[in-house]
C-alpha cells in the first residue's frame, strides 16, 4: 500500500469476466458452509486495462471484509459485474471520475454494516473496528489504492444492521485483449521434492493463498 505506484507495465486489455470467475472459484474453497456466494456476470465483454493479481486482490479483500461482517452468522455475499454508462451528473457524484462507459463491480453483503462515522472513514489506513490481533485496517485502503491506481472510482452504501455494498468503476477500453501472462500455457513442472513456506498472519488469506496455490 505505502508504495502507492502501482506496476504499470503490467496492466493488460482484458475481459474482467474471467478474472471474476476465477476469484468466485478460489472464494467458494475459503468462505464457511454457512455464508452463501451469489454472482451475476454478463454475457458481453467488460473489456479494461486492468493489472489481473491486484483485481484479485481487490475482489479477494471486499468478499472477505463482506463474509467479516456477517459476525459468524449465516448470511450472504454477492458479486455482480456489468458495463455501465455515467453521464456528466452521474460521475460528478462520485468524485472525479469523467463521464463515460465504464465496469462497474458491485460487492454487498447483508452482515452487520457501518453507521456514518465507520463509513467515511473506512478506507483510511489502519482504521479497523475489529478487536486487536484480529485485523490490520490496511484491507480496504489497499483496495482503494489499487482502484485509483487503475483511475477509478469505490464508492460504499451503508447503514446499521443494513449490510453494505461496494461500487467499483473502472475505465472501459476499446483496445483488444492482450495476452497476459497468466494465459501463457505453463511449463511442465520439473523435479516434484521442493517446499515453499507460505508467511501470512490473517488466517483468511492463508487459507486462500494455500488453496490458489
Amino acid at each position: 500500500f505505502s508504495r502507492r505506484g502501482g506496476d504499470q507495465q503490467t496492466r493488460h486489455a482484458q475481459d474482467l469476466h474471467p478474472l471474476v470467475a476465477e476469484t468466485l472459484s478460489l472464494l467458494r474453497a475459503t468462505l464457511p458452509a454457512g455464508v452463501a456466494l451469489d454472482y451475476a456476470l454478463p454475457d458481453e465483454p467488460v473489456l479494461a486495462v486492468v493489472n489481473a493479481d491486484q483485481l484479485h486482490q481487490m475482489l479477494m479483500n471486499l468478499c472477505i471484509n463482506g463474509w467479516h461482517a456477517l459476525e459468524g452468522q449465516v448470511g450472504r455475499v454477492s458479486i455482480a459485474l456489468r458495463n455501465v454508462e455515467l453521464d456528466r451528473r452521474a460521475a460528478s457524484r462520485l468524485g472525479k471520475l469523467p463521464p463515460g462507459r465504464y465496469a462497474q463491480l458491485t460487492i454487498s453483503d447483508n452482515g452487520c454494516g457501518m453507521d456514518e462515522g465507520t463509513r467515511s472513514r473506512v478506507f483510511e489506513p489502519f482504521f479497523t473496528t475489529k478487536d486487536v490481533g484480529k485485523g490490520t485496517g490496511l484491507g480496504l485502503a489497499a483496495v482503494h489504492g489499487i482502484v485509483h491506481q487503475h483511475r477509478g472510482w469505490i464508492d460504499v452504501e451503508s447503514a446499521p444492521q443494513a449490510g453494505s455494498t461496494f461500487l467499483v468503476y473502472l475505465p472501459l477500453t476499446s483496445r483488444r485483449p492482450t495476452l497476459t501472462p497468466n494465459a501463457v500455457e505453463p511449463l511442465a513442472p520439473v523435479g516434484g521434492s521442493e517446499r515453499l513456506l507460505l508467511v501470512e498472519d490473517e488466517e483468511e488469506l492463508r487459507r486462500a493463498t494455500t488453496g490458489m496455490l
